[in-house]
């Protein structure tokens, strides 16, 4: 397997559990459902908090990842490349963008007029009925943290990034990898900073990803020489997050533990890759529609079973772990129903990204 097909190959594979791993941290169960305390629910405590604030917290800094690296993979940036690649992101990031928000915002439009369902769909939500042109702005994540469909955050960001490319491209051109230094340093202490920088941590993975395509340096085989000692590192870290996590320094270490759990995660992948291990396609191109169709579905179930049920560490257990499998199950069951009888327009609201 030569260096750049292991390179696509990884990111190829990684799609689908990394789409996983942003679903479970959406599966964490805050006290939003049910108090949750350390004392009262030990075992379930610490699973909730290790899983969805920890463990699976690689999954977006590593897609933005690989969106910086192939955005300027195999390509002599320039004005045409560019024109080519706005292109080819109107259609997978800001069609499919508009597509899902509108869809959510019609969705709760409808059903927060059904009595017997309306609390499900308003609660933290002011009603659709009643939006203002700025809550409409809001909704599509202009002038708000969140769009309505907020795990496509991601996208939005992805946006103008797509929008800033030539700036980033000359920014790493000119200072190599000092810039991506420095950005890594503004990110991990941001909270220090006198102002919030805006897409710190986004330009941060996606500088990131854009240097190895820009250097034209083989990221697998750069973390594949660290291998053995990330491997060993990433779990004391880890769990020393998990209970230092109330520390002032914590964020620091948490932070650290991304870069490291991202580098463990490609490294191990890409070496299993090479010995034999083989990309699943159907999960892989099923991956963007998991992403977009598991909220709020998946925070709908929480909310019914944690009503329905009682309280215990094994039902919360439960709960935590069956409500994003039955999520993941209900996405990819639908997406082979729609994948076959309407490919085209899945191929619209999927970003060209169905079937691939």
């Amino acid at each position: 397997m030569s260096h750049s097909d292991l390179q696509s190959d990884t990111i190829h594979f990684l799609r689908f559990p990394l789409i996983v791993g942003v679903v479970f941290i959406h599966a964490h169960l805050s006290s939003d459902f049910v108090n949750i305390t350390a004392s009262d629910y030990p075992v379930f405590y610490v699973v909730n908090e290790f899983v969805s604030n920890i463990l699976v917290r690689v999954s977006v800094p590593l897609f933005f990842f690989f969106s910086g690296f192939l955005f300027y993979y195999k390509t002599d940036f320039n004005g045409i490349t560019y024109a080519k690649k706005v292109k080819s992101r109107i259609q997978s990031l800001l069609i499919p963008y508009l597509i899902w928000n509108i869809f959510l915002l019609a969705l709760y439009y409808f059903v927060q007029k059904i009595p017997d369902i309306n609390a499900l769909f308003s609660g933290e939500k002011e009603r659709i009925a009643d939006f203002s042109v700025v809550d409409y702005l809001h909704a599509f994540g202009i002038g708000s943290d969140f769009p309505i469909n907020y795990q496509f955050w991601f996208l939005r960001d992805l946006i103008i990034l797509v929008v800033a490319a030539p700036l980033i491209f000359y920014f790493i051109r000119s200072t190599k990898g000092y810039g991506i230094l420095l950005l890594g340093v503004l990110w991990l202490f941001e909270d220090r900073l006198p102002y919030n920088l805006f897409l710190l941590s986004s330009l941060f993975f996606f500088g990131s990803g854009a240097f190895f395509s820009i250097s034209k340096t083989d990221f697998t085989q750069v973390f594949g020489k660290i291998c053995y000692p990330v491997v060993l590192l990433y779990p004391l870290m880890a769990i020393s997050d998990l209970f230092l996590m109330d520390q002032p320094y914590a964020v620091y270490l948490y932070k650290a533990t991304v870069v490291v759990g991202g580098i463990c995660l490609i490294s191990v992948v890409s070496i299993w890759l090479k010995r034999g291990l083989k990309v699943n396609n159907t999960l892989s191109s099923a991956s963007f529609f998991v992403f977009a169709m598991h909220e709020p579905g998946l925070k709908l179930i929480k909310k019914l079973a944690v009503l329905q049920l009682p309280h215990s560490e094994l039902v919360l257990l439960l709960i935590y772990w069956g409500a994003p499998v039955l999520m993941i199950l209900i996405c990819l069951a639908l997406y082979k129903i729609l994948n076959t009888r309407f490919p085209a327009c899945m191929k619209v609201v999927t970003g060209n990204r169905s079937g691939v």
